[in-house]
């Protein structure tokens, strides 16, 4: 395995994921593929349920810190009540970098983990939906995602909800220039 891309970053993924109440999650090969499901799982069991694959070839230099990113993510589609779509995909990164924004100084570090996050949840998204499966490479899938000066773009394309792609594009573009937290927009 690799070393981290950001062992700051995956340093934060593994404090986060290590406040996630109830401490625990079980890591699985068929986990739950619905809201309802890792939510009935986490009420059940007390903890989140954690797909096991696909886990060597990412930014994390380990692939325990993966899994914590994936506890975090899960516990974030629980807590917030997001579904598995675009849209709730892109809430749940909002979620999360607005998290990354609270404990930590909003900074140009904290606004490169908030693309990094993106790059994993939104570009790997767009990925899967235009080619029916996730990179196979994610550790240089995410490099390339964050080299690319479209990447606000690439977001955006993947967003699908309530509001159009532009505004979507729009939104992102006036949070990063403003430094503004990351949360859901008012409808």
């Amino acid at each position: 395995m690799e070393r981290d891309l950001d062992h700051a970053f995956s340093c934060a993924v593994l404090a986060i994921a290590e406040q996630i109440p109830p401490v625990g999650w079980d890591i699985m090969e068929d986990p739950p593929a619905s809201l309802a499901g890792i939510t009935a799982h986490w009420r059940a069991t007390g903890r989140l349920a954690i797909y096991s694959g696909h886990s060597d070839r990412t930014i994390y230099g380990a692939e325990g810190t993966n899994l914590a990113f994936r506890a975090w993510h899960d516990w974030t589609h629980i807590v917030h009540q997001c579904e598995f779509t675009a849209a709730g995909e892109f809430r749940v990164c909002e979620y999360q970098c607005e998290l990354i924004r609270t404990l930590y100084i909003p900074s140009a570090r904290t606004d490169y983990w908030c693309r990094i996050i993106d790059a994993e949840i939104n570009g790997q998204g767009a990925h899967k939906a235009e080619f029916g499966q996730f990179p196979e490479d994610q550790r240089a899938f995410v490099v390339d995602y964050l080299a690319r000066s479209d990447w606000r773009e690439q977001s955006a394309r993947y967003a699908k909800g309530p509001t159009t792609r532009e505004q979507h594009g729009q939104r992102i573009a006036a949070r990063a220039a403003a430094n503004t937290p990351w949360s859901e927009p008012n409808a």
